[in-house]
């Protein structure tokens, strides 16, 4: 073989380590490789990217001049790969433990032998090949990126149950002992009370046998003619309509109620005597009131529970028309005490 004939191939062999020493030197001018988090990655995996970075990092076959950006979606992970040639990937991955196995897919450089990776335990994304070619092919020149300020979403945290919310209809009946005073007399009284619990607000009946007894009266003698002076002890039934509102504080519960009612008097006769032949009458009323009541109840959300109260009423002392002096009157108004037990819907 002649000498230019020699020289031939040892300068084609060394333009080829040249070219391969120069794609070495331009690989060693690219810096590490970039991966950015955007969105909710960095609170949501905060090692994602710390651990991608390291397994990357071990590996000589992938392009270290490329810009990795994992940004998290609704269901899926959004692994975008953009090259130094201007080339751009993107892959959605259901989790984290899928990212680096399809960066590694996505960084792989193309030459090497892929029986010099690493067995791994999780295959790598195998990327279809209508995709791959999609990838490869020059892509659309790209928009401007906008850089959108995220802040990592706080934890959830537990919160607390806040009070009860009465959304649900209650029933209840109550029975109540108590002593009222007023307007010169003094009296006991017995209830019975059914209350409907709808959102706070409270509709309901009650019932009350009431006994009422003269403070402080002195008899005067009566004269013959004239009648006698009225009854020191009387009596009343009082049915009402009540309507208020419960105020939840804890386990206690505030009720206001209020509402119209009638007290029905007993009958009474009196015997009078007038010249030689004496005389009965009889008389009887039903009396308008208006009931008031406020009471607090404890353990407010059991079946059984227990309730103080303050009620009063107010109202005439005897019905238009009913003009017998000795027929026994109620007080025009009366304030008391209240005692009680409710049964109902906790």
């Amino acid at each position: 073989m002649s000498r230019p004939q020699m020289v031939l191939p040892a300068l084609l062999a060394a333009a080829v380590v040249v070219s391969a020493e120069s794609a070495r030197a331009d690989d060693a001018t690219c810096p590490p490789l970039v991966i950015e988090a955007a969105g909710t990655i960095g609170a949501r995996w905060p090692e994602l990217v710390p651990s991608a970075r390291a397994a990357l990092s071990q590996r000589e076959n992938i392009d270290r001049c490329a810009h990795v950006r994992l940004v998290s979606g609704k269901d899926a992970i959004s692994v975008e790969v953009a090259l130094a040639d201007g080339r751009v990937a993107l892959r959605a991955v259901a989790g984290p433990e899928d990212v680096v196995p399809t960066l590694e897919a996505l960084l792989l450089l193309p030459g090497h032998d892929e029986r010099s990776m690493p067995a791994r335990k999780d295959a790598a994304v195998e990327t279809p090949e209508p995709e791959r070619a999609a990838s490869t092919a020059t892509p659309p020149p790209r928009a401007p990126r906008v850089t959108v300020n995220s802040r990592p979403l706080p934890a959830k945290a537990d919160v607390a149950p806040g009070p009860r919310q009465n959304n649900a209809v209650r029933v209840e009946l109550s029975a109540a002992t108590g002593a009222r005073v007023g307007d010169g007399q003094a009296g006991l009284g017995i209830g019975l009370l059914s209350f409907l619990e709808l959102s706070g607000w409270l509709v309901g009946f009650e019932g009350r046998l009431d006994r009422y007894q003269l403070l402080g009266v002195t008899r005067a003698v009566s004269s013959p003619v004239t009648e006698p002076p009225p009854e020191d002890v009387s009596g009343a039934l009082e049915l009402g309509v009540l309507l208020g509102r419960r105020i939840p504080v804890g386990s206690l519960a505030f009720d206001v109620v209020l509402g119209p009612a009638a007290a029905l008097q007993g009958t009474s006769t009196v015997e009078t005597q007038s010249g030689a032949a004496p005389s009965r009458r009889s008389s009887s009323s039903t009396v308008p009131r208006l009931l008031v009541m406020s009471r607090l109840t404890w353990a407010s959300h059991s079946i059984l529970r227990g309730f103080v109260g303050i009620d009063g009423e107010a109202g005439p002392a005897r019905a238009a028309g009913a003009d017998m002096p000795s027929a026994p009157r109620l007080p025009r108004w009366t304030v008391g005490l209240a005692l009680g037990a409710t049964v109902g819907s906790p």
